[in-house]
């Protein structure tokens, strides 16, 4: 059930990301809690951290939407420093083993991606929800069938290309 709607959410960013930007910090909400919910309650069923996860996304959409101003920043830094860490850590697996490191990518991707969404806005929003949603849909299409970490990087490349030529293409209309 998890890896069907990591597809769904995963494709409706990675292709119209632009025009659902409240759909990013959903999905930035929905990651965490994932990730929030195996670190603290490893042994809860995947239902509860189901739970959290729709908590934390409803929670980042509506205050996106509430306090957009505001918040562009955070999500932007949010969104980077994940699509950084997720980009390195699928090319070279060993580089982010250190725990000072993932922080340090974190902390750069972060920066990179507020300034992408503060300073650019539109070209920020597609590329951040473009590589975030081709993670997604990655994530979700490798617990239905397992890859080989060479395949899911390919398609993850090709994903996130084919995802900003998409929305550019929409943006353009």
């Amino acid at each position: 059930m998890l890896s069907l709607i990591e597809l769904v959410l995963g494709s409706a960013l990675l292709f119209a990301g632009r025009k659902l930007y409240w759909l990013l910090a959903a999905t930035m909400g929905f990651v965490a809690g994932l990730y929030l919910a195996d670190l603290f309650l490893p042994n809860e069923p995947e239902t509860t951290g189901l739970i959290i996860a729709f908590a934390l996304a409803f929670g980042g959409a509506l205050l996106l939407v509430v306090f957009q101003r505001a918040l562009i920043g955070l999500v932007g830094f949010l969104a980077g420093g994940v699509a950084l860490n997720l980009l390195l850590g699928g090319m070279t697996s060993n580089l982010l083993t250190e725990t000072w490191m993932a922080v340090a990518v974190f902390i750069v991707g972060g920066a990179v991606g507020a300034f992408l969404l503060y300073k650019l806005f539109n070209l920020g929003l597609i590329i951040l929800s473009a590589i975030i949603g081709a993670y997604v849909v990655m994530t979700g299409f490798g617990g239905m069938f397992p890859l080989s970490p060479t395949l899911f990087s390919v398609a993850l490349i090709l994903l996130i290309a084919v995802g900003i030529l998409i929305q550019l293409g929409l943006f353009r209309r």
